[in-house]
């Protein structure tokens, strides 16, 4: 999908084909980005007709303003959708161990992921499941995993709102509106960070 190409129909398309099957569909490995080029283009148009009179910027205004909108709709259902399918896909990795099949169809953020999702699962798993079992080595285990677990958080402004999503711990979070100031696990900071949604608040100095 190059950025040429991208309409609101094309990603909607995208989502019906993801909400048509059960197994995540393919996407282009640059997809998140193109859009990401898209909405900000649109945004531009925005800006850039704000100064101008004629009621032809009014209404192209009004257009771009309302792609724009469905645009951020459809994409936060696809990429809730896909998530939702992330999880569900580590979650039968973890108990199957059917060697990552399925990954081939995430791209890279995807994939990172996942494997963050499947590694705190089978730490789960091997902890509790594994000290029921062997029940001998269950305070020598405790012990271990008490300090594994811990988890540092940190504070937050939201600088893009973001839908309802499933965290790396299966926990629940959000939505968040924009400017709204969040207390979130290390884990999941670092990707709204790295991903443009979040800033973190940082104390300064006394």
């Amino acid at each position: 999908m190059s950025e040429d190409l991208i309409t609101n129909e094309k990603l909607y398309e995208a989502l019906r084909r993801e909400k048509s099957k059960s197994e995540l569909q393919d996407l282009e490995a640059n997809f998140y980005n193109t859009v990401k080029s898209y909405i900000k283009e649109k945004k531009s148009i925005i800006e850039s007709q704000k100064d101008k009179q004629s009621i032809f910027s009014k209404t192209e205004i009004e257009n771009t303003k309302k792609q724009l909108e469905t645009s951020k709709k459809i994409l936060n259902e696809l990429f809730e959708k896909r998530e939702q399918k992330i999880v569900q896909l580590a979650l039968l990795c973890s108990r199957t161990n059917p060697e990552d099949k399925g990954i081939d169809t995430l791209i890279e953020n995807e994939k990172e992921f996942y494997f963050e999702i499947l590694e705190i699962l089978n730490k789960n798993r091997d902890f509790n499941l594994n000290s029921l079992i062997n029940q001998e080595k269950e305070l020598k285990t405790k012990d271990i995993n008490t300090t594994q677990i811990k988890q540092q958080n940190k504070l937050l402004r939201i600088i893009s709102p973001i839908p309802k999503f499933i965290g790396l711990d299966l926990k629940t979070y959000g939505p968040f509106d924009n400017e709204e100031v969040a207390n979130l696990p290390l884990k999941i900071a670092e990707v709204l960070i790295n991903n443009n949604r979040a800033e973190e608040i940082k104390n300064e100095p006394s």
